[in-house]
């Protein structure tokens, strides 16, 4: 009686689909020849349900296979009695497949669905599939039929959109058997060996989806995103996380500023899905977002997949869970950067057995980078690479934009329709009029009267215009170091390119309070600033050489200042006021906002367009009563436009909803209130800053818009060239690129 078996198949790990992912079926004692085929079905799986698509079923009729390539050892069909089948299926995942970038808005107000501050599964990067394969034999009757009986099923594979070179599959295989001391070597392994984070491949090298250098430069306010490959082995105690960790320009690690017994290393772990709202999934990535009562986003139906991570500066500074050494999350302790050096970002086990996964990726900070965007001189490009993931750069040597224009236009004759070279009467011979009446509506003559004269070589009677513009651009690199040579050729490949937009800003205000506050820049409006107050560097700030703070918790510790630096306020802008606090004691109101004047700079404006330095502009804090554990948060609030009747807002976190300030505003200042109303206390401030902003859409310029502070807009590579410096072993790029998207314009 036949039997059948797969004996050959890829990697029981997630694989690429970019390779050959053959499956090889064998029907031995074949005794009369009667298998001729085999059936071959590939059904993928639902990835929210893990059920079965029966709709996106594949199904491949199979011959024998004579010889089967790179097989140590086949009877094959050389045999009368074994008939062997093999496919190679990966042109089919691929089919099922497509790249996954999400384009992180930050926006976390309700109904905003694409914000991965923390992290994403990459639905479309990868896929779960079913590969069953049927036996086909004559029957009596001479029809082809199914035996089911030798029936092969493999319930779960995995596949993912990852391309490697050649060179990539051999010497990342290799490397992991000289590593291991294993001579297995697996179809399909390199994924599994070399790009899976799991705590079973804890070797602290696991590479990640990039061709980015593991040094790296970004701005201070710039999205990153890296992509991974992660395998929970259904062990939800040791699930892999990223981790963050921050250097400050002293080369100490930053720490959370307790002191109770002695302040922690403060990181960020990225260990939960984004629901898309501002808000989590349960505390796991493996998750698909959304709520886990709803059976669609059960994370027990997501145990290994690719996922994507923010970890740039600006995905850092709006995430507001994750935070280790801190009682209450909720609001995120690190907002300014000009004290950070740098930052590194691996993935590591949880657990009892904690070990690094992944290589460690540090990130350098490049303080100036705002500086060079207000000023046109940086444009950040987002690419998608050969490995699935998104890459990243800012271009910053030199940015120039200009417009190109193809017209084409289409002209009917100078000359209207007529009937002779003369007159069209047989008493007129007039060549010019046709007819007595030159004013006539009769189309005969040469020439014709039109509203804008007669016709002549000079003026187009009537023409049709086909106008294409297309916005160019040129960027120049900084010299990067050989390290980055492949991820910069892959850029100029790849079919998908992104250039950064969105609001343009300027930081018009900062205290970062290295000295103590005095009365040369500040005017006291209640408290003081010295009794019980002062400075210290050894409590986990981020900015300056200093933090100030005010109280010892046995008296009156109020302090409530406003600059003596003021900025002119313009409606038709957004400001941001941040401020980064903690509590050591006490539990007095805190109040962070800006005080109002009129025209003339002394005048106040309050709420109530009074003169009054109280009842201010409160947008960042207002009556706050931080809790009292000696723990940094970082609090931001909004204002634009002008009010007249309605009543205020404060404060607001969210930039859709900001404050708007009193009509007779025209001048603000900053401001700050601690341990408020003469309460017992102990507050510190790390910085107070304040950040004018506006759209860099063209109809939007000189105003703003909410809902594209930070957009993506695709563009095509044109053209690039590389420069090398042999003794220096550096390069520099240029490359021209056109908007891809079509301008709009009336027909």
């Amino acid at each position: 009686m036949a039997a059948s078996e797969i004996f050959a198949q890829p990697s029981s790990g997630i694989i690429s689909a970019h390779e050959p992912v053959k499956y090889s079926y064998r029907i031995s004692s074949d005794t009369n020849n009667e298998f001729k085929s085999a059936i071959f079905i590939i059904t993928p799986r639902n990835p929210y349900t893990n059920v079965l698509d029966s709709s996106r079923q594949v199904r491949i009729r199979v011959q024998p296979s004579l010889s089967i390539p790179n097989l140590a050892s086949t009877s094959g069909g050389n045999a009368t009695t074994i008939h062997d089948f093999s496919l190679d299926v990966s042109s089919i995942l691929r089919d099922f497949m497509s790249y996954d970038l999400r384009a992180c808005t930050h926006d976390t107000s309700s109904g905003i669905t694409r914000d991965i501050t923390q992290s994403m599964p990459s639905v479309n990067m990868f896929i779960k599939y079913a590969i069953t394969i049927q036996a086909e034999k004559i029957d009596a009757n001479g029809a082809l039929v199914v035996d089911s009986n030798l029936d092969q099923s493999i319930p779960t594979n995995m596949a993912a959109n990852v391309a490697l070179s050649d060179e990539e599959l051999n010497s990342l295989t290799l490397a992991n058997t000289l590593l291991t001391g294993s001579s297995a070597n697996e179809q399909n392994s390199a994924l599994d060996k070399a790009f899976t984070h799991s705590f079973s491949n804890k070797t602290g090298r696991v590479k990640y989806l990039t061709l980015k250098p593991n040094h790296r430069i970004i701005g201070i306010d710039e999205s990153e995103y890296i992509s991974l490959i992660l395998d929970s082995e259904n062990d939800t105690n040791r699930q892999p996380i990223a981790q963050i960790q921050f250097t400050l320009k002293d080369g100490s690690i930053l720490k959370d500023g307790t002191s109770d017994p002695e302040p922690k290393t403060l990181n960020l772990n990225i260990d939960h899905s984004a629901q898309g709202d501002g808000t989590y999934s349960a505390s796991t990535l493996f998750a698909w977002g959304g709520a886990e009562t709803d059976n669609q986003y059960l994370s027990s139906q997501i145990t290994r997949g690719v996922f994507q991570f923010g970890v740039g500066t600006r995905n850092i500074r709006e995430a507001f869970i994750g935070w280790t050494s801190r009682t209450n999350d909720g609001t995120p302790p690190i907002g300014d950067w000009s004290n950070i050096a740098s930052y590194t970002v691996y993935t590591r086990s949880t657990g009892a057995s904690i070990a690094a996964i992944g290589q460690k990726l540090t990130y350098h900070i490049d303080h100036d980078s705002e500086m060079k965007k207000l000023f046109g001189r940086s444009v950040r490009f987002h690419w998608q690479n050969r490995l699935g993931g998104i890459d990243s750069y800012t271009f910053d040597g030199m940015s120039i934009e200009s417009i190109n224009v193809k017209s084409k236009m289409y002209e009917q004759s100078i000359y209207p329709q007529f009937n002779a070279q003369i007159g069209g009467s047989s008493g007129n011979a007039n060549f010019f009029g046709g007819v007595e009446n030159i004013n006539t509506s009769d189309t005969y003559g040469a020439l014709q009267s039109r509203i804008g004269g007669l016709t002549s070589d000079e003026y187009r009677s009537v023409s049709k215009s086909t106008v294409k513009a297309f916005r160019e651009g040129q960027a120049v690199s900084r010299p990067y170091p050989k390290e980055q040579k492949g991820m910069m050729e892959d850029l100029l490949s790849s079919p998908n390119v992104w250039i950064e937009r969105g609001w343009v800003g300027r930081e018009i205000f900062r205290e970062d309070f290295s000295s103590i506050p005095s009365t040369d820049d500040w005017t006291l409006v209640d408290g003081d600033f010295t009794t019980e107050g002062g400075v210290s560097s050894a409590d986990g700030h981020t900015t300056g050489t200093n933090t100030y703070f005010k109280g010892n918790n046995s008296g009156d510790d109020e302090v409530w200042a406003t600059s003596k630096k003021l900025f002119q306020y313009n409606p038709d802008k957004i400001y941001e006021v941040e401020v980064r606090v903690k509590r050591e004691s006490g539990s007095g109101n805190t109040y962070v906002g800006l005080t109002g004047y009129k025209a003339d700079k002394t005048t106040a404006v309050s709420i109530a367009g009074v003169d009054s330095a109280s009842n201010a502009h409160f947008i960042t804090l207002s009556g706050y009563v931080q809790t009292a554990d000696d723990e940094w948060e970082v609090h931001r609030g909004y204002i634009t436009g002008l009010r007249e009747s309605e009543a205020f807002s404060f404060p607001t976190s969210n930039a859709n909803f900001a404050s708007k300030a009193h009509e007779d505003v025209k001048f603000f200042s900053p401001l700050f209130a601690m341990n408020y109303n003469d309460a017992a206390g102990k507050s510190f401030i790390d910085y107070l800053v304040v950040r004018e902003y506006e759209s860099d859409l063209p109809n939007t310029q000189g105003w703003y818009s909410t809902l594209n502070r930070h957009y993506y807009v695709p563009v095509n590579i044109k053209d690039g060239s590389a420069t090398s410096f042999d003794s220096e072993q550096q390069s520099t790029m240029t490359i021209n690129y056109i908007e891809s998207k079509n301008k709009k314009t009336i027909q």
